[in-house]
């Protein structure tokens, strides 16, 4: 059977997990009732854990800060129709601060309503005018910047909403790829924004496909070492972004790492990794597929890559 036929068979099976999956790191693109609906019927069908579908929402919402009160929505609706027990320790990123003060998980800390959760940069400012995407106020802001200027974001300014960042500093071209500001990374990069790799890292992250062709377009050439110091490859996993986590696989630049598909619930391109990888030849390969599959909590998705890769 060739590698295209396995992973075809897999996705045909599972493919309301992957479409769950999809909506959910992809909400503004997918309304909340069409992302609640997927939920709700791969919770019903495929028999998902409630608990990581709520792990997936706050994985997406760290990516796509502009719907972190969509996503909020988005996890009350899956704790109240399946009567999940949170636990803080669980979650982390921008959500965690909503989801403590509405569920009273720890003492507010910095934060005493949850508008001052959602909207923590000042209202109006460069950098809460490329979150909203607001570019007429980017215009009547920009003789005043330098466009190139290193700006810290208030979402940075607390552990509990830390990304794994080695630098909170970044451009306003850079927060736009982030936050996906199609309108305001346009007219930041018309006014000589520079777009480097850490443009193209948030790209991934936040998966707004227009601009993260336009970032690789502009970084070709980059040195390999760079690009995976960046993280690029990796993010490309964490975001849900299947077309360029293959690319970024076929090139050689994504190793075969169950852990890190599994630990960011990329189920479509884990079995893309799957169809391509050892698992056919290696037993060890499949050793570890057994041990960490079932973090996706699909009951019969083990035996089924079993039976699909004739394991016994």
């Amino acid at each position: 059977m060739e590698s295209a036929q396995y992973e075809h068979i897999l996705r045909e099976k599972f493919m309301g997990a992957i479409v769950m999956l999809n909506f959910i790191y992809h909400l503004g693109e997918k309304n909340l009732d069409e992302v609640f609906n997927s939920i709700v019927t791969a919770i019903t069908d495929l028999g998902v854990s409630p608990d990581f579908v709520l792990k997936q929402i706050n994985r997406a919402s760290k990516n796509r800060l502009p719907y972190l009160r969509q996503y909020f929505e988005l996890f009350k609706l899956i704790v109240e129709k399946y009567h999940v027990q949170l636990d803080s320790h669980n979650y982390g990123g921008p959500l965690l601060a909503a989801v403590g003060l509405e569920y009273n998980l720890y003492p507010p800390k910095y934060w005493n309503s949850l508008e001052e959760v959602f909207e923590v940069d000042e209202m109006g400012s460069p950098i809460n005018l490329v979150l909203h995407d607001d570019v007429e106020g980017l215009k009547a802001k920009i003789s005043s910047l330098d466009v190139n200027e290193k700006i810290w974001s208030n979402y940075y300014r607390d552990p509990i909403r830390m990304f794994k960042l080695m630098d909170p500093y970044h451009t306003l071209i850079d927060w736009a790829a982030c936050f996906g500001s199609v309108k305001c990374f346009h007219f930041l990069a018309e006014h000589n924004s520079q777009i480097t790799l850490q443009t193209l890292t948030f790209a991934l992250q936040n998966g707004n496909k227009e601009i993260i062709d336009i970032c690789i377009e502009k970084t070709k050439g980059s040195a390999i070492d760079e690009i995976r110091r960046k993280g690029i490859p990796t993010n490309a996993v964490c975001g849900h972004n299947y077309e360029y986590g293959v690319k970024y696989f076929d090139e050689g630049l994504v190793e075969e790492d169950y852990g890190l598909l599994i630990n960011s619930g990329n189920l479509e391109l884990f079995f893309y990794v799957l169809s391509k990888g050892n698992i056919l030849t290696n037993n060890d390969f499949f050793e570890d597929v057994k041990m960490l599959a079932p973090s996706f909590t699909i009951p019969n998705l083990v035996d089924t890559i079993q039976e699909v890769f004739n394991k016994h």
